[in-house]
């Protein structure tokens, strides 16, 4: 009986499962012979409109970009040094394709780094992203028999379709990324529209004015260019919504205010070549800045005008002070533009570490004008002392010279008128309250003059847009 019943179950299964099996059979035989007859004779070296007349021949590619993060901006070129194997690694210029890293420079020779009569120098930010492109290919149109809304093609074919010669104008290095797999997609839809997106991840140079610092706003660009098809038979254009970013993403100096698209077809030698741009317009946070390098500047300069309150025979003390706040001045100041590449042009904090250093500098002045003022009448009354001590030794001499009064040449007389004229001088007090007056004019003026420092200094670089940014 068990074996009877194991017999019926097995010629069931048999019966159930040979629909099922020739069922998928014939699903993969009828995928198999779509891809087939979809690049039998497919040439992916040509363009999908080259049997069109002339003015028939461009492919409009539209392209967007998801932003994955931005992981740096930065004002200082990185410089490193690397053999033959890391720059073929890392050296991928074009997102799809291979291109020359030198394309710019080879076309327009070289790169112009003056604008508007202002030295600028080229900085870098670098972001991870997937890149997007969508164009229509009409030797890849299908019909749909299999109730497919696309053909999501597999990673050995990305190979065999035609591509737009993508690459990136502002791109110093990048690279795809290829683990676990590589991060490419290309879907196939029914009407031959071709979708192929790609991840990727570089360093971008951003043009910078930093004449504003940190109070700057940064304009960075990033174009996307055909490298070697004329705007005859290629136009790029970005989609509705050009660009998306993923959540959170946020940056330790700047602040990402609005981004713009923009047109930028190339003319080499008179030849046309699309391009399409994207701008970030970025703002610095200067929180850092404030708390770092102003409020201690500011400090420092309180600090200097202590020296106006001691009293003006405390040499050791002031000196030690006016010193301190000196050298503390210096260090901080070249501490701030370390971090900043040397330019031509002078940017905000260089006016104002100048200006906190000269004023820390004229408070050690002013003690120097003070300390001799208060000794100058002391070195009138030791010349006094002196004179005296040798007209008395004058009366002791033989022969009664100097019984007239006239002693070795000094006459008494004259002495007396002598001491009447210079009475003045022995009063001891009035060199110290000269000294003493300026220290208190000194606590008036210094303060006043660096409060109206500071309201020029703030509302002027606050309200200044450079004629860079203002053209942008």
């Amino acid at each position: 009986m068990v074996k009877e019943m194991l017999c019926f179950l097995t010629l069931f299964s048999l019966e159930i499962l040979q629909p099922i099996n020739a069922q998928n059979l014939t699903e993969e035989m009828n995928m198999s012979t779509l891809l087939y007859k979809l690049f039998d004779g497919y040439d992916k070296k040509l363009s999908p409109k080259y049997k069109r007349g002339s003015n028939d021949q461009v492919v409009e590619v539209t392209a967007n970009i998801f932003i994955i993060s931005m992981f740096s901006i930065s004002e200082i070129d990185m410089i490193k040094k690397s053999n033959k194997d890391d720059v073929e690694s890392i050296s991928v210029n074009s997102f799809i394709g291979v291109s020359n890293p030198k394309h710019h420079s080879r076309r327009n020779g070289k790169h112009n780094t003056k604008q508007n009569g202002c030295k600028i120098i080229n900085r870098d930010y670098s972001l991870s992203m997937f890149l997007r492109e969508r164009w229509k290919d009409e030797r890849l149109v299908y019909d749909d028999v299999l109730n497919l809304t696309r053909l999501e093609l597999d990673a050995s074919l990305f190979d065999s379709i035609w591509v737009p010669d993508f690459f990136i104008i502002t791109e110093k290095f990048s690279d795809f990324h290829e683990v676990t797999v590589p991060n490419k997609m290309v879907h196939i839809y029914p009407d031959g529209t071709v979708q192929y997106s790609a991840r990727v991840t570089g360093s971008f140079f951003c043009v910078m004015d930093l004449r504003r610092y940190p109070f700057d706003t940064q304009h960075c660009k990033m174009e996307f260019e055909s490298y070697g098809q004329t705007t005859k038979h290629l136009k790029f254009k970005w989609s509705d919504v050009p660009l998306t970013m993923g959540k959170d993403i946020k940056f330790p100096q700047f602040d990402l205010i609005s981004t713009q698209t923009y047109n930028c077809d190339k003319d080499y030698f008179g030849i046309a070549f699309p391009c399409i741009g994207l701008k970030f317009i970025l703002e610095r946070n200067y929180a850092y800045h404030i708390i770092q390098i102003y409020v201690p500047s500011i400090l420092i300069v309180i600090l200097s005008w202590v020296n106006f309150w001691l009293d003006c025979t405390s040499v050791p003390g002031r000196v030690s002070l006016a010193l301190l706040t000196v050298l503390t001045m210096t260090t901080q100041s070249a501490g701030a533009r370390s971090n900043l590449p040397r330019v031509s042009y002078i940017k905000a904090i260089d006016v104002w570490m100048a200006a906190c250093l000269t004023f820390v500098f004229l408070g050690l002045l002013e003690f120097a004008y003070v300390n001799v003022q208060s000794r100058v009448l002391n070195r009138r009354k030791s010349v006094i002392q002196f004179m005296v001590h040798q007209s008395s030794r004058s009366s002791s001499l033989p022969n009664g010279q100097g019984s007239n009064g006239d002693i070795g040449g000094y006459n008494e007389s004259n002495s007396d008128s002598d001491v009447t004229k210079c009475s003045p001088c022995f009063k001891h007090l009035k060199g110290l309250e000269r000294a003493r007056a300026i220290d208190k004019i000194s606590r008036v003026v210094f303060p006043v003059t660096f409060i109206i420092f500071n309201i020029i200094y703030w509302i002027y670089y606050f309200s200044w847009i450079p004629e860079a940014d203002s053209d942008l």
